[in-house]
């Protein structure tokens, strides 16, 4: 039955910059210690032509932080199916569709007075990516994986000062990783950041006229690194 449920999802583990050189110690222990158990057959690369990938991604982030006259509380949970198909040895073309929900809660005092905001967004998000596996010894992989995303966030504000509003948002990066195979079928992946080139534009959810609107271009190495587990039909 676990095996069965590897097929479908990867669990990815997404936690603050200041933990990643722990999150990177512990995936290089856990690459480490799975690989002593791994079953001791020939190895055979799966990433051939014609083959199926399922993956997916559940990332939960919880944070609460107490300051004196000041509370807030901070969740996200997003979770990312995706598929590919391996187009020639080593190249997979894939698809990849996310749901998220994110809630900010403050509490904190003014003036004597006790005030509570809640923010809420909802996050969806479908993109198309290549990933390439580049062999280094035995098991081990180097991959590299540009893709092209389109995100829509719907944002809703407790304080009524603020209009809730949602965004667009398009998406080209290259994301780098590793990954290490168990057996013929199954791989645990490590994602390295990602260099990416972001356009959002606001808009106000009633008028939806623009408010605000811009580009980025960032290298993130720290903060967005994950642990997965692939599974090759």
């Amino acid at each position: 039955m676990a095996l069965v449920t590897l097929l479908f999802f990867d669990l990815c583990i997404n936690l603050k910059s200041k933990n990643v050189m722990k999150k990177v110690l512990l995936g290089m222990l856990f690459l480490a210690t799975m690989g002593m158990f791994a079953q001791e057959t020939e190895f055979k690369s799966p990433i051939k032509k014609g083959r199926v990938n399922l993956a997916g991604s559940l990332s939960v982030i919880i944070d609460d932080s107490n300051f004196e006259n000041n509370n807030s509380k901070y969740k996200n949970v997003v979770f990312s199916p995706n598929i590919g198909y391996v187009i020639q040895e080593n190249l997979v073309l894939g698809t990849t569709l996310s749901v998220g929900y994110g809630e900010n809660k403050n509490d904190y005092e003014n003036n004597n007075s006790n005030i509570f905001n809640k923010n809420t967004r909802k996050k969806y998000r479908i993109g198309v990516f290549a990933k390439k596996y580049i062999p280094v010894i035995d098991k081990l992989f180097l991959n590299l994986a540009p893709g092209v995303y389109y995100e829509r966030n719907i944002y809703l504000y407790s304080n009524n000062n603020n209009d809730d509003n949602y965004s667009n948002q398009y998406e080209v990066n290259v994301t780098p990783g590793i990954s290490y195979f168990f057996n013929n079928n199954l791989a645990l992946q490590m994602n390295l950041g990602s260099l990416s080139y972001n356009y959002i534009e606001r808009r106000d959810k009633e008028s939806d006229e623009i408010s605000s609107k811009g580009n980025t271009v960032a290298l993130n190495l720290t903060s967005n690194v994950s642990l997965g587990i692939s599974y090759f039909f």
